[in-house]
């Protein structure tokens, strides 16, 4: 079993911003995160430009993430809707508190 948590607060925001059928879907997929850090059936995978740096897709809502696996923690960095920028060059700020 993993524990999820956000990086910063800016996360937590992020969420927030999502309507209220997207944030089920957002809360559905981190309680599968709990238990499986790398679910397949959602379309998990690496980024290509940071490979430490996980995806998991679910419906237009991307999620990126690392994984702690001595900790048993999972580190939310960004929660984004699909669109050009996600991928941006700055991935690895997205994992800095701020």
């Amino acid at each position: 079993m993993f524990t999820i948590e956000f990086v910063s607060k800016r996360v937590e925001k992020e969420m927030n911003g999502f309507r209220k059928e997207e944030i089920i879907t957002i809360q559905n997929v981190l309680e599968i995160l709990t238990n499986n850090p790398r679910p397949l059936h959602l379309d998990y995978g690496s980024v290509n430009r940071c490979s430490e740096v996980k995806r998991i897709k679910a419906k237009r809502i991307r999620m990126f993430y690392t994984i702690d696996d001595k900790k048993g923690i999972i580190y939310i960095g960004k929660i984004d809707n699909r669109d050009s920028h996600c991928y941006g060059k700055n991935i690895r700020t997205w994992f800095t508190a701020s």
